[in-house]
């Protein structure tokens, strides 16, 4: 949906500091990924690729005709890009009611579904909130799956790690908009004697400098005033989603990965995070609120977490979209994230019908909006946050 603006002042949806930039990463801090996590590490030149490697393992160690990878019906096609790099195909399964976690039953239909031909299943930390590890561990441990935790829109401090990483293999993302910002990489954490039958990767091409170019630029377009004009220009452009196939998995080079594990210890060592600041502004509104609330797990205890964005259900998806116009044109880029259930973009792009049910994931993507929580938020931006939500709630959602 296209949203008008009223000011040359627009904070972006995502946007913390990339420590890839020419300007960062100056202490070059151990970065100790490996040994913090008790993994086995192994960089990729995209996240997606990544997550393709960690299929990859699941079909070698569970060889089959036709393999099934179960996905959660509500998440970012690259999920689907990547298992069907891997020669398998998404079996999708339901969200919880009003919440980031799937439905465990709905994932054990997609089992029974797939069948013998099912070898993992793809939780999501979506924003940053944690799935429901206990509960999906337990389901790929009976059915003898490969548990692949996608990890793109997370990444804790490290020492929360020894009680936070609970798939077989788990994948960061280091692209445009993701919590550590590289604008490439991606890093598959597994563990140990879970490994690749296969040779190594290819080499990817590139070279520090550009990339440090790059993250330099980045840390220019994301501020408020250039981010409006780029917003102004690309209108509905920038940020859409849609499902793009990978074409290939490769490696960085020895350099780029080595920028990459630096970046992730410099946000470690730098981030400012703004999550617990931007929710309890906002708590009293949506709680006192009739057409608004978090989704679960979303709470107070949720907000010590680094999140990538602040998500928010509205009762209607008119509401939803009147409260996004009034965000916007207070120079808040709020954002209805993919918009649809990850079954029904996939649908879309193989030109057929989704005859798939599941309603819960269709109902969150309908009533979705979120809000940044990046380092660059000043308290200003918070208080534009809380006028205009209140704004909005005051006249019942009308326009």
């Amino acid at each position: 949906m296209s949203v008008a603006r009223t000011s040359f002042y627009f904070q972006p949806p995502v946007g913390n500091l990339s420590y890839a930039a020419l300007t960062a990463g100056r202490g070059r801090r151990d970065p100790e990924i490996a040994s913090r996590t008790g993994r086995e590490l192994e960089f990729f030149s995209s996240g997606t690729m990544a997550l393709a490697a960690a299929v990859q393992i699941a079909v070698e160690r569970r060889p089959t005709d036709s393999p099934r990878v179960v996905v959660p019906a509500y998440s970012c096609p690259d999920l689907v890009a990547a298992v069907r790099f891997a020669g398998a195909e998404p079996e999708f399964a339901d969200m919880r009611a009003d919440s980031t976690n799937m439905l465990a039953a709905a994932v054990d239909e997609a089992f029974e579904r797939a069948g013998e031909e099912a070898v993992a299943v793809i939780g999501v930390d979506l924003f940053g909130l944690p799935e429901d590890w206990p509960a999906l561990a337990e389901i790929a441990k009976r059915r003898n799956a490969l548990l692949i935790q996608d990890c793109a829109q997370s990444v804790q401090a490290p020492e929360a790690y020894p009680g936070e990483l609970a798939g077989d293999a788990v994948i960061f993302s280091f692209g445009r908009g993701k919590p550590v910002c590289c604008l490439t990489g991606g890093a598959l954490l597994t563990r140990p004697g879970i490994g690749r039958e296969s040779d190594g990767y290819p080499q990817g091409g590139g070279s520090t400098l550009p990339l440090r170019l790059k993250n330099t630029a980045y840390n220019v377009l994301v501020r408020p005033r250039p981010y409006a004009l780029l917003a102004m220009l690309m209108g509905d452009r920038l940020g859409a989603t849609r499902y793009v196939p990978l074409e290939r998995i490769e490696a960085p080079d020895a350099g780029v990965a080595a920028l990459l594990e630096h970046a992730v210890a410099d946000y470690w060592a730098q981030h400012r995070d703004t999550t617990i600041a931007v929710f309890e502004a906002l708590d009293k509104l949506v709680s006192g609120a009739d057409k608004l609330r978090w989704p679960a797990p979303l709470n107070a205890a949720a907000c010590v977490r680094r999140l990538s964005r602040l998500p928010l259900l509205v009762d209607s998806a008119e509401g939803r979209d009147r409260l996004q116009a009034a965000l916007v044109a207070a120079g808040i880029s709020a954002t209805t994230m993919y918009g649809r259930s990850l079954p029904t973009i996939v649908a879309e792009y193989d030109g057929v019908a989704n005859t798939l049910y599941t309603p819960n994931a269709a109902r969150f993507a309908a009533h979705l909006l979120t809000v940044p929580v990046h380092d660059r938020l000043r308290p200003t931006d918070i208080e534009r946050m809380r006028v205009a939500i209140a704004d909005w709630a005051g006249s019942g959602g009308a326009p």
